[in-house]
């Protein structure tokens, strides 16, 4: 639990921003081999919504600020 971690030492998520979402919005996807690009569209297809979610947010980055 890093955030727990972190709180515990007197730090706060100020932002948190993921890897995907921040490259779709600045128009830079994540660079992946074409088959591996392929394989994760036909994978997403069948994995439920929530999965997806979790993928989407595995890789990030926070802004922490003082408690």
């Amino acid at each position: 639990d890093w955030f727990g971690f972190f709180q515990a030492h007197g730090w706060r998520p100020k932002e948190i921003r993921y890897l995907a979402q921040e490259g779709e919005r600045l128009g830079r996807p994540i660079a992946l081999p074409r088959l591996m690009k392929i394989g994760l569209k036909l994978g997403g297809l069948f994995l439920p919504q929530e999965r997806r979610r979790a993928l989407r947010e595995f890789m990030g980055y926070a802004l922490l600020e003082p408690s």
